[in-house]
């Protein structure tokens, strides 16, 4: 599948059966990114397809 972390731009490709195996298999943890499969917000226990467009939006804070 195709894997893009933003707002970095980088872009990885991955065989991650389910979110949370993509998320350890780049070292980010869950509370760090918010994760949108095809245009929709999941969770971590989703499963992944091949065909799959990940987005991986870094979560920011400021004060």
């Amino acid at each position: 599948m195709r894997v893009l972390i933003e707002p970095a731009g980088e872009e990885l490709s991955s065989f991650a059966p389910d979110v949370r195996s993509l998320l350890e298999e780049h070292s980010l943890h869950p509370s760090s990114v918010l994760v949108v499969r095809n245009g929709v917000l999941v969770t971590e226990d989703e499963p992944l397809l091949p065909d799959d467009e990940v987005r991986l939006l870094r979560v920011m804070s400021g004060g």
